[in-house]
């Protein structure tokens, strides 16, 4: 197929193109078209921040964790900016109203920022005319909506300030022809119904619309190029992590991270992987009366290995840890692991790559949150989802941390609400009425639950309803059975039935039973989508992983075990 250069038309007859228009992508070659610059080969893009400024290995560059800001209290570091965007449609906005669609939020990320040149060469090692818009990328590293496109024209961008965050070691700004802008408006070329490079077909079917979001419609090079020298950055520590004003996602989710900096303890070891404690780089905690820098805040991970890890235990200290990041339902963990145990080598040349690495550091006191809690009632409509975002976020900046909790009722009542024994509770009927009815009681265990997840309802302080996991629990138990309908070998609870509906369903009665208190490390547990605010979901819970049975504190010594 002949390249036809700008400007010149050769259309089909109207009868033709309306009843061949599928076919029209083939005679592309003969209708207007923003064609590609004659011999177009690459783009050189120069880094102009000053070397001073870029970072060395010996002397790397602060991490920058890209935080998540808020339009109204763009708050960040020292020479970071915050920049917003649309979470669903990739927009530019102020405020949420800016936000075309009815549940989008205006969201943002604290970046830093660098300055480049780019120069379009072609054959012959010349500039070449090259007007368009060019993508934006740092490898690894992540570059916000809103500043992933720069301008190209006449063949040079010079001077242009980028912003990006995440960037790991030697990282890399790279540039693309890829033919993508997002829309400045509620319309562009790509959702206006307008065939705008008259190639014969509109919006999202033409090639080169990337998405109804896209403001440029006509055919791209695929052109690219990389910087002449990277920015080198440190690695982040457990705190980048962690640390954000969302409670249900993280600022590095999706990036492979290595944690090669400071006194990382082994707090839990359980059947699917390992809690891990930062001792040294940590958020203060200010608001709770202790002293400015004392530990506890964003310090801690969940590390998940499938299986119950080998070569490390409870009270281990790791030389380093690598893997994905990911927010599992809102818990932030480390996905694919590899990691590193402290055997009595300090010399070790991986274990001396940490220049913190503590093999005398102890297991933390668990922080006792009880009186961060907020009262919950699960059957208002009104203040519940309020009250539970409130007290997940108290809680967060503990995520996967040691806590205690006091004064616990245990279930007084284990339900099962899968009566038809189908393996799932079915909705719109006496079994969803059954979950939801055990959900909003705060003495009650869904047996379902009890037996998937190995854990127990309670509530904490006459406030608010919490999982305790026994997983790693030998002795204690409230309910001992290995199936519904065994009787409790405990001899405490009493098997029954409840009627809801016209379903009759499998119960269990027990006696009041109160502890004192429960320690163990506390995951999050995030079931909403992305189309909901956090202040508005209902659907998330928190759970206690108890590391032995010493963590379960009897109100009064009862004489028995179970």
């Amino acid at each position: 197929m002949r390249r036809v250069p700008t400007g010149m038309t050769c259309h089909a007859p109207a009868l033709l193109r309306r009843a061949l228009s599928a076919a029209l992508v083939l005679v592309a070659a003969c209708t207007e078209v923003h064609a590609p610059v004659d011999g177009l080969m690459t783009l050189m893009v120069r880094v102009d921040t000053p070397d001073a400024q870029l970072g060395t290995e010996a002397a790397p560059l602060a991490f920058v964790a890209g935080q998540l800001c808020l339009p109204d209290a763009p708050e960040c570091p020292s020479e970071q900016s915050c920049v917003t965007w649309c979470n669903e449609s990739e927009l530019p906005c102020a405020a949420d109203d800016d936000c075309p669609g009815q549940y989008e939020l205006c969201q943002g990320a604290c970046v830093t920022h660098a300055r480049i040149s780019v120069e379009a060469i072609g054959n012959y090692g010349d500039r070449v005319p090259f007007t368009g818009f060019l993508s934006l990328r740092a490898v690894p590293g992540f570059v916000p909506p809103p500043a992933r496109t720069l301008a190209i024209k006449n063949g040079v961008a010079e001077n242009v300030e980028v912003w990006f965050a995440r960037g790991v070691g030697p990282t890399w700004l790279w540039v693309e022809d890829s033919g993508y802008k997002v829309r400045a408006g509620a319309y562009g070329e790509c959702n206006d119904g307008v065939d705008n490079d008259e190639n014969g077909v509109t919006d999202l079917a033409d090639p080169g619309c990337q998405g109804p979001e896209d403001a440029v419609e006509h055919a791209v090079t695929g052109v690219a190029g990389v910087a002449d020298k990277p920015l080198v950055y440190e690695n982040p520590i457990v705190r980048h992590l962690q640390y954000t004003s969302a409670i249900s996602t993280g600022p590095l989710e999706g990036q492979q991270v290595r944690i090669d900096h400071g006194r990382l303890v082994v707090t839990n070891v359980t059947s699917s992987g390992l809690f891990v404690t930062d001792l040294d780089y940590q958020m203060p905690r200010v608001d709770d009366g202790t002293p400015e820098g004392a530990p506890g805040y964003y310090n801690s991970l969940f590390v998940y290995s499938w299986s119950t890890p080998y070569n490390v235990a409870y009270g281990d200290s790791l030389c380093w840890l690598a893997g994905g990041v990911l927010e599992h339902e809102g818990n932030t963990q480390i996905n694919f692991p590899t990691f590193l145990a402290y055997y009595g080598n300090p010399d070790a040349p991986q274990c001396k790559i940490n220049p913190r690495l503590d093999p005398t550091a102890k297991v933390p006191d668990p922080v006792n949150v009880t009186g961060l809690l907020q009262a919950e009632d699960p059957t208002s409509t009104t203040t519940y989802a309020t009250t539970l975002y409130a007290n997940a976020v108290a809680l967060e900046p503990f995520e996967n941390g040691l806590i205690t909790v006091d004064g616990l009722q245990l279930s007084t009542r284990f339900l099962a609400c899968d009566a038809n024994g189908n393996g799932t509770i079915d909705y719109d009927g006496d079994e969803d009425a059954c979950r939801t009815e055990c959900q909003n009681d705060q003495l009650c265990t869904q047996l379902e639950g009890f037996f998937d997840y190995k854990q127990y309802e309670a509530f904490v302080a006459g406030k608010k309803k919490m999982a305790v996991s026994g997983e790693m629990l030998l002795q204690f138990s409230p309910l001992r059975i290995e199936f519904v309908g065994q009787d409790d070998r405990n001899g405490r609870c009493t098997l029954g039935a409840a009627w809801i509906g016209d379903t009759r369903f499998v119960q269990y009665t027990c006696p009041e039973r109160r502890l004192k208190s429960v320690s163990g490390n506390l995951r999050h547990l995030y079931l909403c989508g992305p189309s909901w605010s956090e202040d508005r979901c209902s659907l998330q819970f928190h759970t206690i992983v108890p590391r032995f049975d010493a963590d379960m504190v009897e109100e009064e010594a009862t004489g028995d075990t179970p």
